[in-house]
């Protein structure tokens, strides 16, 4: 039987000596939670190969999936020299070790999360799911339930249902229990703590915070996009280590409808255009991040002609006061969106002050959205779609009652054009 030498944090040893039911991995960003998780069911497959043993990896969507969990197994995969594409079945999203096997699925997948049983399950970013998609797929577990989560709701599921029982083993981790992390992540994470308290103690230290009053609060969730919009858009935040994010934005009945079309790290510009390609048309109207102007050019010479560089002219904070002027309604399977929505927060100062600053982390669709919204609807001045009636931006970027509308469409149509 093959054996693995490899590198791993105090996390996969802990995770793969567990013998309770539950094993919930709860700790801040970048502490090692799903690279430990991935190393431990790699793990149970190799030492397991000469059985039928069944392996489910899952998340509440499967593009979200695809981007996490599943990018990490089959990273390991190849590190550890054991990857062979022959046993990788990338339409039914599963892999075979031998006669042991893991698949993949996202819990719309009405058949999997209620059809078989499986040996071991892995439950990645554990609460983004509901109580029942948690009671569907236990029932149906038969041996252990790995979930990963950071710590971002006080009240959940998994507090009154997993990690308050007797056979549940929590393991907490920060960032400083991976030594195997790239010093610009650590900085990354360490900036927070003089930007936002709650989220230094969130995502640098793990721990549940009861949180202030968010920057959003004029949005909600819905199952199902509009079949037709007035107008849609796109905005794009350009990243590497972080995320590239791009989401679709649409006009209907002067309300926004929001959909998550990507968010995703380590795509370089050639890369990114392949994943538009599949997912815009080339004829969509999409504002970008517009201190990455060759990026944006790149991109339209790819055929993405409409492409333009978002409006900077003016602070975030006059940017968000007009995407808080708008309901909008966000897909349900838009996790990442969903999750910086919730966490969105205005930064403090040493007095505890809110300035009108957002805190720079895990913005990164945040700033897509806002530039493409600000960008698109400021020099479209569209007062009728304003949550709070007459209002416009002037000018100079101030909202204001709006008595000489004509004035102000005039003044802006000659400052663009």
């Amino acid at each position: 039987m093959r054996t693995l030498n490899f590198k791993a944090t105090r996390i996969y040893k802990e995770t793969y000596a567990a013998k309770t039911r539950f094993v919930a991995n709860e700790g801040g960003s970048r502490s090692s939670k799903s690279f430990s998780i991935c190393q431990t069911i790699i793990t149970r497959m190799i030492e397991n190969q000469n059985e039928s043993l069944c392996i489910g990896i899952v998340r509440k969507t499967l593009p979200a999936l695809k981007a996490t969990a599943m990018r990490d197994f089959f990273y390991l995969l190849e590190k550890y020299k054991i990857y062979d594409v022959k046993y990788h079945n990338k339409s039914e999203h599963t892999y075979h070790i031998g006669k042991c096997f893991v698949e993949f699925f996202s819990v719309d997948d009405e058949q999997k999360v209620r059809g078989r049983k499986r040996d071991y399950l892995w439950i990645n970013e554990a609460n983004e799911l509901t109580y029942d998609d948690f009671f569907q797929l236990n029932i149906r577990t038969t041996t252990q339930i790995y979930l990963d989560y950071n710590p971002s709701d006080i009240v959940s599921w998994i507090y009154d249902n997993v990690t308050n029982q007797q056979n549940c083993t929590t393991i907490h981790s920060t960032y400083l229990d991976n030594p195997f992390l790239e010093a610009s992540l650590v900085k990354t994470i360490e900036d927070i703590k003089d930007q936002d308290d709650e989220l230094w103690k969130i995502y640098g230290l793990g721990q549940r915070v009861q949180s202030r009053k968010t920057i959003y609060t004029n949005w909600d969730t819905i199952k199902h996009y509009p079949d037709k919009c007035d107008e849609i858009f796109y905005g794009l935040d350009f990243g590497f280590n972080n995320p590239s994010a791009i989401v679709k934005i649409g006009i209907k009945d002067n309300e926004l409808y929001e959909e998550e079309l990507l968010y995703q790290s380590h795509l370089n510009n050639s890369q990114l255009i392949e994943q538009m390609k599949q997912l815009i048309p080339l004829t969509a109207e999409i504002y970008a991040d517009c201190a990455e102007p060759q990026r944006i050019d790149e991109i339209n010479l790819a055929g993405y002609k409409r492409i333009v560089p978002s409006d900077k002219s003016v602070k975030a904070k006059i940017q968000i006061d007009l995407v808080r002027r708008y309901k909008i309604h966000i897909l349900e399977s838009s996790t990442n969106l969903i999750n910086e929505k919730k966490l969105y927060h205005w930064k403090k100062d040493k007095d505890g002050n809110l300035l009108d600053e957002p805190v720079k982390f895990n913005d990164h669709l945040m700033d897509a959205e806002r530039y493409a919204i600000y960008t698109k609807l400021a020099q479209e001045v569209k007062p009728a779609m304003l949550m709070d009636g007459m209002k416009e931006l002037n000018p100079q970027g101030e909202l204001v009652e709006v008595e000489d509308y004509t004035k102000y469409y005039n003044a802006e149509r000659r400052r663009r054009w």
